[in-house]
């Protein structure tokens, strides 16, 4: 039977809606929680002020009488000025943009919650209405259908004729019309309200006044307050000795927290989240590693750097010193470089491969396993690698393609793309199961998939060379290329566990998995 009558919204637009009414409460309640903190941040101003001009006062009492009196005085009336000006201005601007902004949201909340109660009501009203008008229908429909006898019956048991259910049915047809009117404009006026609510707060609009007020209140009271006590300042010769005295307690407290993070293994480089497609550190390996004859060298990324210095570097970088590696330049060697590089992926709080992405990855190239179809394959993977969310994409893309340009040279450092998958993939993936098992279970198909990234690297999103140069700040300077120590090529090959000899064309003892 066709419906004369829809309901104004589906179930898929209704669901959208209750989200949008979720997202507004809980921006509403953060408001409510900042406006208190913005309160409580002004009587907190208003108390230090207060105190610090109390302070200036007893200082005055303490000094009376004394060559230092004039001094006090002057600083005392520097506060008195500070509190009664400065920090009146600040209460006025805060009371007109900032209290009075995030009230005005706050007093409309109310309104929305009613219109959202509304809205509930009458889809209630719409659905009862429907399901009546759709019964007289059925009951009109009887009446022609010969086969069926109408059941209703009217006043004292007499059967209503089908002109009278006719009658009835138009007035059910104006109730569902006047029920779907009612729920048509209440949907309709949440879904324009909260349209704007949410497209202001995605914009940055919705408190950028309030906010932008409460820096320039900042901005005032620190510049006012500056330039007052640049008056009596000068009534203080022993000022300037403390003012450097303060510089170095800046300095050490600034090395302090940096110890502390390094030692819970967050420095200002190492052990942080993805921020960035072009890393300093990660920029200034590459420079090194493309310098002189570097990337000719034997087991390049396999053969492991010395500890000490690699951890030394690190440390420079952690203290946030740009450019650290310039430092040891004539100490180190390519293989130290190496580690470091692998070291920075794998103390990243997170992969460089996501955990859904190397999911996928996995599961692809165990599908592939059965599958002849390599290019398929391979599609797969480059489309899953470049689905990666920035800027972890582009920095994948950025190694990758560097991982490609050192196979360039596989003549001389012997460094298959699979070779170099077998050493990198370690550090830049790992599964949400950090057992041991899940560890091997998961290695081959990861340096497969590794593999065909750098085979295919040019088909990733990645970053333009200048942005890279950008990001470099280490200072090299030439100097003789290292020459690679020679094979001999009569040592026999050292078997792997389990009897298999290395990849062909390793040609070496130990690989450096960075397990």
């Amino acid at each position: 039977m066709r419906k004369l009558f829809t309901a104004p919204s589906t179930s898929g637009e209704d669901a959208i809606l209750e989200e949008k009414m979720a997202d507004y409460q809980k921006i509403c309640k953060g408001i409510k929680s900042l406006h208190k903190k913005m309160q409580a941040h002004l009587e907190l101003t208003r108390k230090q002020m207060a105190s610090a001009a109390a302070l200036a006062v007893e200082l005055s009492y303490f000094h009376h009488e004394t060559a230092a009196a004039d001094r006090t005085v002057a600083f005392g009336q520097l506060h008195a000025e500070l509190e009664r000006i400065q920090l009146n201005s600040v209460e006025k601007l805060y009371h007109s943009e900032v209290k009075s902004k995030t009230e005005v949201i706050l007093l409309q909340y109310p309104e929305v919650i009613s219109h959202w109660k509304e809205r509930k009501k009458h889809k209630a009203a719409f659905a009862l209405q429907q399901k009546k008008y759709e019964e007289k229908q059925t009951q009109l429909k009887e009446f022609g259908d010969p086969g069926h006898a109408p059941s209703k019956k009217g006043l004292f048991g007499k059967k209503k004729t089908e002109s009278e259910i006719a009658e009835e049915l138009n007035a059910r047809a104006q109730k569902l019309h006047t029920a779907q009117q009612n729920l048509s404009e209440s949907t309709e006026w949440l879904n324009d309200y909260l349209a704007k609510f949410l497209a202001s707060k995605s914009s940055g609009d919705l408190l950028d006044a309030p906010l932008s007020a409460i820096v320039a209140c900042q901005d005032h009271l620190m510049k006012e307050g500056t330039r007052r006590m640049e008056k009596v300042k000068c009534l203080f010769p022993a000022c300037e000795k403390y003012e450097l005295t303060l510089q170095v307690y800046d300095e050490e407290s600034i090395q302090e927290i940096r110890a502390r993070e390094i030692a819970d293994g967050k420095g200002a480089v190492f052990g942080r989240k993805i921020k960035s497609k072009t890393p300093s550190i990660i920029c200034d390996c590459i420079a090194y590693i493309r310098n002189d004859s570097n990337m000719d060298i034997e087991g390049i990324f396999r053969i492991p750097g010395e500890n000490n210095l690699v951890e030394k570097i690190k440390n420079e970088y952690d203290k946030g010193k740009k450019g650290a590696l310039g430092v040891f330049v004539d100490d180190i060697q390519v293989h130290d470089v190496c580690g470091l590089f692998k070291l920075w992926f794998r103390c990243t709080k997170d992969p460089l491969l996501p955990y859904a992405q190397y999911e996928e990855f996995l599961t692809t190239m165990r599908q592939s396993m059965m599958n002849t179809d390599g290019q398929t394959t391979v599609e797969k993977i480059v489309s899953i690698a470049n689905s990666i969310e920035s800027p972890r994409k582009e920095l994948l893309g950025l190694l990758m393609n560097f991982m490609f340009e050192i196979t360039e040279h596989q003549k001389f450092n012997n460094m298959t793309a699979a070779n170099l998958a077998t050493c990198i993939a370690p550090s830049i993936a790992r599964s949400r199961d950090s057992a041991p098992t899940a560890m091997l279970r998961d290695l081959h198909p990861l340096i497969s998939t590794v593999t065909i990234l750098i085979e295919n690297a040019k088909l990733l999103d990645r970053p333009l060379e200048s942005e890279i140069s950008k990001s470099t700040h280490v200072k090299l300077k030439e100097r003789q290329a290292p020459v690679a120590p020679p094979r001999n090529d009569s040592v026999p090959q050292t078997e792997t566990p389990g009897g298999s000899t290395p990849p062909p064309g390793l040609g070496f003892e130990e690989i450096d998995l960075d397990l």
